[in-house]
């Protein structure tokens, strides 16, 4: 039975139909009212027994009577909805002749909630769009600006041949003089092009166009030839200046080469932007001055030009050139009329101002399509050990899709990947395909995504409370800071996924439960499943059909793969062990992969607006060491195109270049960005972010509210004199403000009142920064956190790589020793990922493991050179599961160790005290 009837009217049951007639019952008498109320409470599906509604609104009635009373009260409600310009409608089947027991009353109308829901989804993902046809600019650079520390600008000059039979041409003239200028410019190195170098039997048309391409400015010389001239009004100069205001344009400088009538020429869409004459008033074309006046024209011109680049590339006058930030690319993309505002008078030149975007690690510059492998959990556990070859891997939305269209596949599925691979984008990506889709085709399910980050508990209960899915879904409905309109119900969103075959994402897990025990983890898991309570049972064909007009929806989320210690542990907690009635077998997951070097190109080529400057970007990725395989994740190669320029300096100096290094260039040049635009000093904000990463990671939170964090700030001065004494002056207010529009924040506003750092990436580098700081200044105690991640401590390895003094080298030797357990415990870890990945390494005289909890670890030495731990302390500890290999714990303290089920190989225990331990299944 379709949901949709023939006017675009959708039939609405239960909560759906109760909010549609909310508007008719205001219009409506006592008696009309009372019925339709009573009518309401039948619709809990589709359709309504028209024996059930007779006996109901006209019970006193016989058949005959009852029909017709109630096709005269239908006609009042539709008719009084219809005068108001209502959608809502009763509405009856047109089998007359059949008994009441087999015909069917319903409503029909517009259903808001679906409405909402797409409201919702689309605000929540809005960030990932992005023109594709006007390429994000990126930074281009050659060795001769490199090597003066110049900034190089691509100029495309546009002009007419006929001159009026000038010799020399004045468009020669200025752009020689304009040349001999730049010459001596501290900051800028340009480069001009017009069509007299192209090569005889060139394609003229391909190389102009190619050349627009790659420009970063055009140079437009105005004279009446040009505005005459059929080819550049059709091919150059829509490059620069459009008639339709929201059409994108690059940037351009227009110039008055000779003399044109502003009134009586046609100016081709130049009349709404300034057009440089010179500083005097009133103005002058360049070919009516004298000599001495057209050389004052053209230095004018070059003062003009430089405040425009400075303006454009973001820097103080006579800076050295950094690479442009998001804020600064998203210029170049179209910006919605509402936002644009119009140039002020009697600036040459001037582009129209945006409001500039606050900074956020962009989710997707110049999407390139993900891809990855689709597998079942219960295939993952017999492939464990298998590489996934890129070569064999499918376009992720191309399998998302496929999943999504499959009425009879599993209504689960799992996105997963490591940091930075491309999770996020593919979600919102995947929920604005299907919004577009829903264009054309209602039937194509509707997308509701769901960030999990947003989702913060404040309950009394503590932080161990596991919200309800209600509760989960309207806490991330109220702290979503992008949602213009909140009007959208958990409620809603619950029936939607259970009645209306809506899918519901997921997005974020693993940023959620990092900080949870695994018993937690599962419930809030378990809590997640509840949108959908009998999808488990319905996998396995257990569950009885679903009521006519009921369509069950679909569940996804996003996880980080390497967030669980094995495959089996992964599919456990995801799929409940079997507990929850999921089928493994059946039950799909997409493992997102990191770039192969084709992606790469692609994005750079997207990116830098050319293939040749893409071809010579990866050239210069290849020829650093793990360059590209840092490349590999989208969001560092977001950040790597960007400074091109300096990665291309450090290869020339041969310094290394990692994860770490990177991160230490991007921060720099954000502090630099920010030096004088905020109260706190660039060194005192870098101290700062270290130290709220560690709080925050203490408090095991991802996000603060605004007051916990100025509390917060209040104890970090007053522990830090030194500091505070630098803002002895300030207003204590400003400073508060000023941390909360950090750079490196998501800032709250009116609506969400929540801080988190702007990618989680971020808070996991400054974390580390944290931790080596302590090692340089000889504070152990700064360890006494919880266990950081994994990507935290490689960021702690890079960074010793880098640097590793004699003062740190001593503090992290005693470390793992630490009668603080947790320190010892982080120490611990740090040591197992150093061995692991070449960083280095400390030299323990002693290993504090008192209580630690090493379910599941794998750790370990070879038989050449085996892990000694001699008198290590693990007491209480816990090596469920744990698999150890070629260790030495000789003369170890183990009482009360609890080893079940573990695997010890070539592990030797002379000498150790193991009262009251647990090892049974030990292999």
């Amino acid at each position: 039975m379709t949901g949709n009837s023939s006017t675009g009217r959708q039939r609405l049951f239960s909560g759906a139909a109760v909010r549609a007639a909310e508007p008719v019952l205001a219009l409506l008498g006592d008696p009309d009212r009372k019925k339709l109320d009573q009518l309401l409470q039948l619709s809990v599906s589709e359709t309504i027994s028209l024996a059930d509604v007779l006996s109901g609104l006209f019970q006193e009635q016989d058949a005959v009577r009852a029909q017709k009373s109630l096709g005269n009260w239908k006609r009042r409600i539709n008719e009084i909805a219809e005068d108001n310009r209502l959608t809502f409608r009763v509405m009856t089947d047109t089998k007359t002749r059949s008994q009441p027991e087999q015909r069917h009353c319903w409503f029909e109308g517009d259903n808001a909630d679906i409405e909402e829901a797409e409201r919702y989804s689309d605000e929540l993902t809005r960030d990932v769009e992005y023109n594709p046809t006007i390429p994000a600019r990126g930074k281009a650079t050659t060795s001769k600006a490199m090597a003066e520390g110049k900034q190089l600008v691509r100029i495309f000059v546009s002009y007419a041949h006929d001159e009026i039979g000038r010799r020399p041409k004045p468009s020669d003239q200025l752009v020689a003089e304009l040349r001999r200028l730049f010459e001596a410019s501290r900051s800028y190195l340009l480069e001009f092009w017009n069509d007299r170098e192209i090569n005889v039997g060139t394609k003229f048309d391909q190389k102009i166009q190619a050349e627009i391409a790659s420009c970063d400015f055009g140079l437009l010389l105005i004279s009446p030839a040009f505005l005459g001239s059929k080819y550049i009004e059709e091919n150059e100069l829509p490059h620069f200046v459009s008639r339709n205001p929201d059409s994108p344009t690059k940037p351009c400088i227009p110039v008055g080469l000779e003399k044109v009538d502003f009134e009586r020429h046609d100016l081709k869409g130049l009349d709404k932007t300034q057009i440089f004459l010179g500083q005097h008033s009133p103005g002058h074309f360049y070919a009516d001055l004298a000599t001495r006046k057209k050389v004052e024209f053209v230095h004018q011109l070059f003062q003009k030009i430089e405040r425009r680049f400075d303006e454009h590339f973001g820097r103080s006058p006579g800076t050295p050139p950094r690479s442009r930030s998001i804020p600064e690319l998203r210029k170049q993309r179209p910006v919605p009329p509402e936002l644009r505002q119009v140039p002020p008078e009697g600036d040459e030149f001037e582009d129209h101002k945006f409001p500039e975007d606050e900074f956020t690690p962009p989710d997707t510059p110049n999407f390139t399509p993900t891809r990855g492998h689709r597998f079942t959990f219960a295939d993952s556990e017999s492939i464990a050990d298998r590489r996934f070859e890129s070569a064999n891997a499918k376009d992720a939305l191309t399998e998302l899709r496929a999943w999504a269209a499959d009425v009879d596949g599993c209504p689960f599925f799992a996105v997963l990947g490591e940091y930075g691979i491309g999770k996020t984008t593919t979600l919102k990506q995947f929920t604005r395909r299907l919004l577009e889709l829903r264009k054309v085709d209602r039937a194509t399910p509707l997308p509701i995504y769901v960030d999990l980050r947003a989702y913060v508990s404040n309950d009394a209960r503590g932080k161990d409370f596991v919200p309800t899915i209600q509760e989960l879904l309207t806490t991330v409905i109220e702290r979503s800071w992008k949602l213009t309109d909140k009007s959208i119900t958990a409620d809603v969103i619950i029936r939607l996924v259970r009645e209306k075959g809506a899918i519901i994402l997921f997005d974020g897990l693993d940023e959620k439960i990092v900080h949870m025990t695994p018993d937690r983890a599962r419930a809030f898991i378990r809590t997640l499943w509840s949108v959908l309570p009998d999808a488990g049972r319905r996998s396995k064909g257990k569950s009885a059909a679903p009521a006519d007009g009921i369509k069950r929806g679909k569940l996804l989320i996003s996880c980080r793969s390497h967030y669980f210690r094995d495959v089996g542990s992964q599919n456990s907690m995801l799929a409940g062990d079997d507990r929850e009635d999921l089928d493994r077998k059946s039950f799909p997951a997409l493992l997102l992969l990191p770039f192969t070097e084709e992606q790469i190109l692609t994005y750079l080529t997207s990116f830098l607006g050319s293939e040749q400057r893409a071809t010579e970007a990866l050239a210069t990725i290849r020829s650093i060491h793990n360059l590209t395989d840092l490349a590999q994740r989208p969001y560092l190669l977001s950040q790597i195109t960007e400074r091109l320029d300096e990665l291309e300096c450090l290869q020339v100096k041969g310094e290394t270049v990692n994860a770490a290094r990177l991160y230490e260039l991007f921060i720099k040049s954000w502090l630099n960005r920010d030096d004088g635009k905020h109260q706190i000093e660039s060194a005192h904000k870098r101290e700062l972010m270290e130290d709220l990463a560690a709080a925050l990671w203490r408090s095991e939170e991802k996000q603060w509210d605004a007051d916990v964090l100025e509390k917060w700030l209040d104890r970090f001065l007053l522990q830090h004199p030194e500091i505070a004494g630098a803002y002895a002056g300030r207003d204590r207010a400003v400073l508060k403000e000023d941390l909360r529009t950090a750079t490196f924040v998501v800032r709250p506003d009116d609506e969400q009142n929540q801080f988190r750092f702007a990618h989680t990436s971020l808070q996991e580098f400054f974390l580390a920064s944290y931790l080596a700081r302590a090692l340089r200044d000889q504070q152990p105690d700064h360890w006494d956190l919880p266990r950081p991640n994994a990507e935290t401590l490689d960021f702690l390895g890079q960074l010793l790589q880098l640097e590793f003094k004699p003062a740190a080298v001593r503090t992290l030797n005693a470390l793992p020793g630490d009668s603080r357990r947790r320190a010892a415990y982080a120490a611990f870890a740090y040591w197992m990922r150093a061995m692991e990945n070449g960083y280095p390494v400390p030299r323990p005289d002693s290993v504090n493991l008192e209580d630690a909890d090493l379910d599941d670890w794998q750790f370990g030495g070879t038989e050449d050179r085996p892990l000694r731990l001699s008198n290590v302390n693990l007491q209480g500890a816990r090596l469920n599961r744990a698999r150890l290999s070629h260790v030495i714990l000789d003369k170890a303290r183990m009482n009360g160790l609890l080893a079940r089920n573990a695997l010890f190989r070539n592990v030797t225990a002379i000498g150790a005290k193991a009262l009251r331990v647990d090892f049974s299944g030990l292999r």
